[in-house]
């Protein structure tokens, strides 16, 4: 992590994917929890505490450190000093900055909470998103169509023709590449997912990026497969507005790291 804190001092532009593994005892130690838990805001606490069960209080107290850490080292601004907003469809925002030159997304996985940053230093910041999927959300094969009213012909007809061995890691793909571009418009679930198209493709499991025409705006996707015993695919998106992408730097976390920033 200290890469990170010291790229963020520096004047540059930053595309950044923090990826905070979270298979770890740490928070399973109740005082661990509630010392982390006191770091958050009081509404942000209450949520946690609401949720059904302890593996999802665990993934949402870690969502919310990674998103704190995350803001205020690209930021330089204090964790008890950043204040969040939302914006149209609830995606979330710094309000505790100048300008809107930083923006950022979080996806939860099984194994993993993921950060996917961009700040720049001329202009506003495009919107992001990013996802995290794994093999395990296609459960059986044989349910494969349950699911054909979020693919479009081509997609689906690549899931069909992909080897029982394989398709649950299209299947992830997919669906990580849909829900990225939903977090980057904000929209979820409540939209056409078969517009979202990737396509079908060659490679899948060892390819990165790709650029697709979406809703008539030109998109860059870049994907990156996560080792962990789910096999787990993380996807970001943004508009393509620069004419060379510039591959993300990826720092792999570890809750260790967020306690002692704390």
């Amino acid at each position: 992590m200290e890469d990170f804190i010291q790229r963020s001092k520096t004047g540059n532009d930053i595309r950044t994917i923090l990826v905070l593994d979270i298979n770890s005892n740490v928070l399973n130690d109740e005082f661990e929890f509630e010392t982390a838990l006191r770091v958050l805001p009081i509404d942000w606490r209450a949520r946690i505490m609401n949720k059904k069960n302890e593996t999802d209080r665990m993934k949402a107290l870690c969502n919310r450190l990674l998103q704190l850490v995350g803001c205020s080292i690209i930021s330089n601004v204090s964790i008890k000093s950043l204040q969040f907003d939302s914006i149209e469809n609830g995606k979330p925002i710094i309000v505790s900055q100048d300008d809107n030159n930083i923006t950022f997304s979080m996806t939860n996985g099984e194994n993993y909470i993921a950060m996917f940053l961009r700040r720049t230093m001329n202009h506003p910041a495009p919107h992001v998103g990013i996802d995290l999927a794994s093999e395990k959300d296609l459960k059986d094969p044989k349910d494969l169509e349950l699911f054909k009213d979020i693919f479009n012909t081509e997609e689906y007809d690549a899931l069909e023709s992909t080897s029982i061995d394989e398709v649950q890691s299209l299947f992830a793909y997919y669906w990580s590449f849909k829900e990225s571009y939903t977090k980057y418009t904000g929209t979820g679930l409540s939209c056409d997912l078969k517009k979202i198209g990737a396509g079908k493709l060659q490679n899948f499991d060892s390819f990165k990026g790709i650029n697709r025409l979406v809703e008539s705006k030109s998109m860059e996707f870049y994907s990156l497969w996560l080792n962990g015993p789910f096999k787990e695919i993380l996807t970001i998106c943004e508009e393509d507005l620069s004419a060379r992408y510039i591959t993300p730097i990826v720092y792999r976390l570890t809750l260790n790291d967020i306690l002692s920033y704390l």
